[in-house]
């Protein structure tokens, strides 16, 4: 019996039993590995997306407001899940995957008739692609499939290399999610343009809007609490104005906001100027700003290629990220009016700039037919930093709710609101006119959302969860043990000779 099992006292015998015993522990971690693997991309599906836009992902603006979901929410696709494509399906998946909140019902009207009827959906565009439905307050938001594309806002056709899905469906979740929608007053009758990016970003962002004229317009609607007059080009009259002012006052419960923002053309609008000064001490002069050619730049419009000039952000608070960003503000240059703080403060009222040039800025005065028009500065030519818009805040307390009431007026002589300024990523209008309207809405956190087109001209470049899973199962099952147990033979066999 000693000599039968003497060699399991040999070296050799040791170290091929534990080169053995090795092998097999790394087989059965490996098989271990697997399984966990197996359930992890069940689960939790990954698919790395390798486009240049990054199409499948969702951006940061989505991903900050879904962390803070506090309601349940549908999104209805109106289609069979496997007739999706990976462009619309994808996307949609990971919103489920960022909160449990969300949830995704993949239906066939023609199968099942009655399931848009029982929750309260009766109508919907013939071009429906989806419904985003709150099932608490019963609110919903339809999305067309060109409501998936972004439309040139020049032509009005729709460009289908530039995808807005994740814009559109985060926007209507953040509307039928809003525990108060709130009216936008589109003022028309003076001449007034308005952008229709400008319409746009106020729609995604949980707006609605009205477009009234102050003549016929009587009532104002308890949710209205914005009011824009855009580049009017003919005066407002004196009911006109006792109409804003009523609307900023509010029965002097005030928490109401208006956006003027002048027409550089319009020389001749003495009753609203007059409404400024005297109101809110502040006015609009009847001269253009010009800058010295380093702060000019140049960008493609639909109008052609137009000067523009940078601007500084004024208020630190609104323009700490897009300056800490280094993205500037842009209007056109010639195109815009310096705003002139009269009284910064005026009894209840205090007036503050928001955005002002920088201080290498000069004025030239307006010809009458607005053609002569020098750009190069002159000896007597006013110059120094002139404040493009400004916010003026009138300030009441309720003394029965014990809190403080406050209404806006913001007054711009530029063109910073423009289709041009407002589509463009490397300007800063869309997203400081975000936070301009978080600050007068009191928000303390950004609740608005400006989420640019993602292209899709060029085809993707996907690694799907099953080809991760063939590799990863490969390599653990087969190349990671065939190497350990290649390299534990090859000792065993080089120690068995010593």
């Amino acid at each position: 019996m000693k000599n039968l099992f003497s060699f399991t006292k040999e070296k050799r015998f040791k170290v091929g039993t534990l080169s053995s015993i090795v092998t097999l522990v790394v087989i059965i971690i490996a098989f271990l590995t697997n399984i966990v693997l197996n359930i992890i991309v069940e689960k939790f599906p990954v698919k790395i997306d390798l486009t240049n836009e990054g199409i499948y992902n969702l951006s940061k603006e989505t991903n900050d407001y879904l962390v803070k979901l506090e309601n349940n929410v549908e999104i209805i696709v109106l289609e069979e899940e496997n007739a999706i494509s990976d462009l619309m399906n994808e996307p949609l998946k990971n919103y489920t995957r960022l909160t449990s909140k969300i949830s995704i019902k993949y239906v066939n009207v023609n199968k099942n008739p009655l399931f848009l009827s029982s929750r309260g959906i009766k109508s919907i565009e013939q071009d429906t692609a989806m419904i985003v439905y709150n099932p608490e307050n019963k609110r919903f938001k339809t999305i067309t499939s060109a409501g998936m594309f972004a439309t040139d806002p020049t032509t009005g056709q729709t460009n289908n290399d530039e995808f807005t899905l994740e814009s559109s469906l985060t926007s209507a979740i953040l509307y039928v999610s809003k525990k108060e929608i709130n009216v936008a007053y589109f003022v028309e009758g003076h001449g007034e343009t308005y952008s229709t990016v400008l319409e746009d970003l106020l729609i995604e962002n949980g707006y609605e809007i009205k477009k009234v004229n102050l003549l016929t317009l009587k009532d104002f609607e308890e949710n209205a609490k914005y009011m824009f007059i855009n580049a009017p080009t003919k005066d407002l009259s004196e009911d006109d104005i006792l109409k804003v002012n009523n609307f900023l006052n509010n029965s002097d419960k005030l928490g109401r906001n208006a956006f003027i923002f002048a027409d550089v053309r319009a020389n001749t609008i003495p009753i609203l100027n007059n409404y400024l000064q005297t109101d809110w001490g502040i006015k609009i002069e009847n001269k253009i700003i010009m800058e010295i050619q380093d702060n000019v730049g140049y960008i493609n419009t639909s109008q052609g290629q137009l000067p523009v000039m940078l601007s500084e952000y004024s208020n630190a608070e609104l323009g700490k990220d897009l300056v800490a960003s280094k993205t500037p503000m842009l209007t056109i240059l010639s195109n815009t009016k310096p705003i002139t703080i009269i009284e910064k403060e005026k009894g209840s009222i205090s007036t503050t700039p928001l955005v002002s040039t920088t201080k290498d800025a000069f004025l030239k005065d307006i010809d009458s037919d607005f053609k002569e028009i020098e750009f190069e500065k002159k000896e007597g030519d006013p110059s120094g930093v002139f404040d493009i818009v400004t916010i003026s805040t009138k300030s009441g307390f309720d003394q029965d709710a014990g809190k403080e009431l406050k209404s806006n007026l913001i007054v711009g002589g530029t063109t910073s609101l423009s289709d041009e300024f407002l589509s463009i990523s490397n300007a800063g209008n869309a997203d400081y006119f975000l936070n301009i309207l978080r600050k007068v809405s009191g928000l303390e956190s950004p609740a608005q959302i400006n989420i640019l087109p993602k292209y899709i001209g060029s085809p993707p470049l996907k690694i799907e969860s099953n080809t991760i899973f063939i590799v990863i199962s490969v390599i653990i099952i087969f190349i990671i043990p065939i190497l350990l147990l290649s390299t534990g033979i090859f000792l065993w066999l080089r120690r068995r000779h010593l």
